[in-house]
């Protein structure tokens, strides 16, 4: 009975180990869809920490004009630093995007650009980006770059 137990137990753990191991399918499909179309340019790109991006992979991303903030419902910081980052643009006068990571049409954006968001709430300014809730000088300064 024990035998059986152990070679049922590897069997299973043997299944679900080869099925990790499956390639996954195409993301891409002949539709010829903007999304689909975007992701065979570039690599998914994880944003984990402040940085930076190459001009020219900036531009590929379709970043190097936008001013986006990435949020989430949930996040407490998001919510109070929302508007400090609205004021700022407004007072700057920059149009920024801002996408919710919990809401489908939005994360379609997101992957439109190549980029995979691990915290809330991130900021893209053009080619930089940062993570985290800002004072406001922060923001006033991230803002400055991208105008110049």
């Amino acid at each position: 009975m024990l035998k059986k137990n152990i070679i049922l137990w590897f069997s299973i753990v043997l299944v679900l180990f080869l099925a990790g191991c499956v390639s996954k399918p195409s993301v891409y499909s002949s539709t010829g869809d903007e999304l689909n179309q975007t992701q065979e340019q570039f690599e998914l790109f994880t944003i984990t920490k402040d940085g930076s991006f190459q001009l020219d992979e900036c531009k590929s991303r379709g970043l190097e004009n936008k001013v986006i903030m990435f949020k989430s419902k949930y996040c407490g910081h998001c919510a109070a630093t929302l508007p400090i980052f609205l004021e700022v643009c407004r007072e700057m006068g920059v149009e920024p995007t801002i996408l919710d990571m919990t809401v489908n049409e939005d994360k379609d954006e997101i992957k439109s650009h190549g980029l995979e968001i691990m915290y809330a709430p991130t900021f893209v300014f053009g080619c930089d980006y940062t993570v985290g809730a800002k004072t406001k000088e922060k923001y006033i300064s991230m803002c400055g770059l991208f105008l110049k």
